[in-house]
């Protein structure tokens, strides 16, 4: 029963103890891997980077440097192409690694080139045991010095409180993580500066659990998308501000999540476009607008959840109608082949990528194992259904595109950094010897 949940639901976790050795590194411009995903015509895959122990999330430096997050606590650079021996940081000693724990999240900072900081998130235990039981969260920021972390510069942002869980009643210092999943899950910078960070329920996914409800009470932080300063403290223009910076809810931006994994912010309105995994049956695509509640756990998309249906909170919350809650942009079922939506990345102006794949957003699946994109109108509105684009992807877990236009991903099935880019400068170009000819020629072609 637990196998086949975690088919279902697991992200990183799952793969522990599965994963072969990863091949040598190669450059960006190496051929195509054997393991590569399916992709339209026109289009190719590269290795941009192998040899990875379960990278998790990719992010560039305005010098064109990636970072590449382990599931372990590392921190690895990749420099003109090549994946450095040394590790630009190693968290490894207070980062609970267990299952679905691990360091999945890091931003950098809009100001990097004039402060060098980054920002990571993650279930914090300082014993290294890497045990299943209840830990915390902690947000954090470090400063590089060169091509590694400045020793002693890691400060915290939030989650000052630690422990083996967090005491009641909810503290402000306290991020609770009391499952070994659903857990520290993203960060990103919205263009004023102030950063937004999800974070999963922290709640178990074998059973109907009393933790999920969390997720509905603005006054404590798990299943929430919070919008907060560099320094961690609510904004006044948050919907829940209380005039108390410090509070729980004067941090939050939007409740009612289960595990919202990735979200990429939309490239006009800033707006988050959250990927939340699902339970036992679907997976969505959330616009997550000021104050929206997205009815986890009383709601599985925009239908009820059988297993917490008859919670008091539940039937209160049915009891305000449907416009209670915030239906999803998208969703789909998992139609018995499992489901861990990965919200992904926007296609940028400078994009290399044809018409058809401008104006929208690829998204992933992990557990399905592919990427799709969803095209949007000017407002961020779907004007289609999803079209497919790369299957047997290796498992992708984090999606953005870089500097150069191109679609980067993580595979972490194979330990992989991947680029995908045009396999031309114009993928969009026809040509007369691949066209059906309309009326019968007079001589072949």
């Amino acid at each position: 029963m637990q196998v086949q949940h975690l088919n279902r639901r697991s992200l990183p976790g799952l793969l522990i103890g599965a994963i072969l050795a990863a091949s040598a590194v190669v450059g960006a411009s190496a051929d195509p891997a054997a393991g590569a995903p399916t992709l339209p015509p026109g289009f190719v895959s590269e290795v941009v980077a192998g040899g990875l122990n379960y990278p998790t999330a990719v992010v560039e430096l305005p010098d064109g440097r990636l970072l590449v997050t382990e599931k372990d606590g590392l921190i690895r650079v990749i420099k003109n192409g090549a994946l450095l021996p040394t590790p630009f940081a190693d968290l490894s000693a207070e980062v609970n690694n267990f299952w679905d724990r691990g360091l999945t999240a890091i931003a950098v900072d809009p100001d990097f080139a004039t402060n060098q900081n980054l920002f990571l998130f993650y279930p914090f235990d300082s014993t290294g045991t890497d045990g299943s039981g209840p830990v915390t969260n902690r947000l954090i920021r470090i400063t590089a010095s060169g091509d590694v972390m400045e020793p002693g510069s890691a400060t915290v942002v939030l989650g000052s409180a630690t422990g083996s869980g967090c005491p009641a009643p909810p503290s402000a210092d306290c991020i609770p993580q009391d499952w070994y999943g659903h857990s520290a899950d993203n960060i990103r910078f919205a263009p004023d500066g102030t950063m937004f960070v999800s974070m999963g329920d922290a709640a178990s996914w074998d059973y109907v659990d009393d933790l999920a409800l969390r997720a509905q009470d603005i006054d404590q932080y798990p299943g929430k998308v919070l919008h907060i300063t560099k320094t961690g403290l609510g904004l006044p223009s948050n919907p829940f501000w209380n005039g108390d910076p410090n509070s729980i809810r004067s941090r939050v931006w939007a409740y009612g999540f289960r595990n919202p994994f990735r979200m990429p912010l939309h490239p006009s309105s800033g707006i988050p476009y959250v990927g939340d995994v699902g339970w036992n049956d679907i997976e969505e695509l959330d616009v997550v607008a000021a104050g929206g509640n997205f009815g986890w756990p009383c709601y599985e998309g925009d239908a009820p959840q059988p297993g917490y249906q008859s919670k008091p909170l539940c039937q209160s919350l049915y009891a305000q109608g449907a416009a209670a809650v915030q239906a999803p942009m998208y969703s789909y079922t998992h139609d018995g082949l499992g489901g861990s939506v990965v919200g992904g990345a926007f296609t940028p102006a400078t994009t290399t990528f044809p018409p058809t794949y401008q104006d929208g957003l690829f998204f992933a699946d992990y557990a399905q194992d592919w990427i799709r994109f969803a095209p949007l109108d000017g407002q961020g509105n779907p004007t289609g259904q999803p079209l497919n684009f790369a299957s047997a992807a290796g498992g992708p877990v984090d999606l953005t595109f870089g500097s150069d236009g191109n679609l980067y991903y993580i595979a972490i099935n194979d330990g992989e950094l991947r680029r995908i880019r045009p396999a031309s400068g114009d993928v969009s170009t026809t040509y007369l010897s691949d066209l059906t000819p309309s009326a019968t020629p007079a001589n072949g072609w």
